[in-house]
């Protein structure tokens, strides 16, 4: 009866459904790479980002076509939301003679689309341990690559003819950096989302996973966070592994036993491998003053005229306004604000918020919320398509397990409260 159950929850939304949603989760962080190898366009832009994002647009509408989810406020506005977008995009090039394309500002939609799925999708428990499961994988991949790439072949990894900006190609003869072939910020948070989904389905109970094995994935998640030097998941990263450590229950002899050998085992394989832990944490002893001087210049743009608050300022005004030679960036929120004006950047941000607070659940899916909400401070992680997409599914994971008890992880659940 248990098996037939989880087979009719899965036909809710279809074998090729769900199998799209899988492919994409764990292919979306590595799709600029792809674009590098065999380099393919679609509307001028890469089609290994766009095929995804389209089909992403595919399933948020069959969810109304094969009326499975009813049309909400929240939906509505987010078509109001688009348009508003376009319409500034036509004042702006009136004003400041500038054209923008509409795919140019996609990441406004896009997250949008990314957490109206997600919201969606969280009314069939089938449907979330796909996605939690799809998170998990995606994370170890990423950690793998990472590592792979830092610790055995650091010398592979992507430039620019010319220098940022222009053409990219693999470079097999390059120095030590922090992105090498996958983005170091983007690919640490991706990480650190599949380190929390893991860590609240052991909580819950829904994974079978051994504590040794569970603490082993964490660690290794952890410790490849740390060769991106990106601060912010590093830390998180260090908070979700010492929360994992605690999961487990070391109320047995056997239990202390095997977590002792497998440290031990760590350990050997730290040293054979070279891993001087101390040295990924010296940029926390790098200057921040730089993201001061960055939300000083968002201040003086935003504040520059009227029309510069109302519609956002001119492409040379952001690229030529300094603050101690620093230009606007690593500022989610500063960016829109520039860029859309700010009564937009309230409207769109207030928007996702809202639909956050009628997602979350519990106290963890709240901390999820702060993780995401500081780091669009503190970063442009906004344009990051596939961090986004994953960030919003694994908050969605969070959310749904911490609404339904162990009891009832394997039924189906009705989100009527999520207007």
């Amino acid at each position: 009866m248990k098996n037939n159950h989880k087979a009719i929850s899965g036909r809710k939304h279809g074998k090729l459904f769900l199998y799209l949603l899988i492919v994409i989760t764990i292919i979306f962080p590595f799709t600029n790479l792809f674009h590098i190898l065999y380099p393919i366009t679609l509307f001028g832009k890469s089609a290994w980002a766009a095929v995804p994002v389209i089909i992403i647009g595919f399933l948020y509408l069959y969810l109304f076509v094969s009326k499975r989810s009813k049309l909400l406020t929240t939906d509505i506005l987010l078509v109001a939301i688009m348009t508003l977008v376009w319409m500034i995009i036509s004042v702006r090039e009136i004003t400041y003679n500038e054209s923008m394309s509409f795919l140019d500002a996609r990441f406004i939609t896009t997250s949008l689309l990314f957490i109206m799925l997600t919201r969606n999708l969280m009314n069939n428990s089938y449907t979330m341990r796909v996605i939690a499961y799809a998170v998990i994988i995606q994370g170890i991949l990423v950690a793998a690559a990472r590592s792979i790439n830092y610790y055995f072949f650091p010398y592979v990894m992507v430039s620019y003819k010319g220098g940022l900006g222009g053409e990219a190609y693999i470079n097999t003869e390059g120095e030590t950096t922090r992105d090498l072939l996958i983005a170091s910020s983007i690919s640490a948070n991706i990480i650190v989302c599949g380190m929390f989904v893991l860590l609240v389905l052991m909580r819950h109970n829904i994974t079978k996973l051994g504590n040794i094995p569970f603490l082993f994935i964490q660690f290794f998640m952890m410790l490849s966070t740390f060769n991106t030097l990106s601060r912010y998941p590093i830390a998180i990263a260090i908070v979700f592994f010492t929360l994992s450590f605690l999961q487990v229950k070391l109320v047995s002899l056997k239990n202390i036993l095997s977590i002792t050998i497998a440290g031990m085992a760590l350990l050997i394989l730290i040293t054979l491998l070279n891993i001087e832990f101390f040295q990924f944490f010296e940029r926390f002893n790098m200057d921040y003053s730089s993201r001061v001087d960055k939300f000083e210049v968002v201040i003086l743009l935003i504040t520059n005229s009227v029309v510069d608050f109302l519609i956002g300022s001119s492409s040379a005004l952001v690229n030529s306004t300094m603050v101690n030679r620093v230009l606007i960036s690593d500022n989610s929120y500063g960016m829109i604000a520039t860029t859309f004006g700010v009564p937009f950047a309230l409207v769109f941000f207030i928007f996702l918020f809202y639909v956050f607070y009628k997602i979350k659940s519990d106290n963890i899916s709240l901390v999820f919320i702060f993780y995401i909400v500081i780091g669009l401070g503190i970063t442009n992680s906004i344009l990051w398509e596939p961090w986004v997409f994953t960030a919003f599914l694994s908050f969605g994971v969070v959310s749904y397990y911490g609404r339904v008890s162990n009891s009832k992880c394997n039924s189906n659940l009705s989100f009527n409260k999520i207007k």
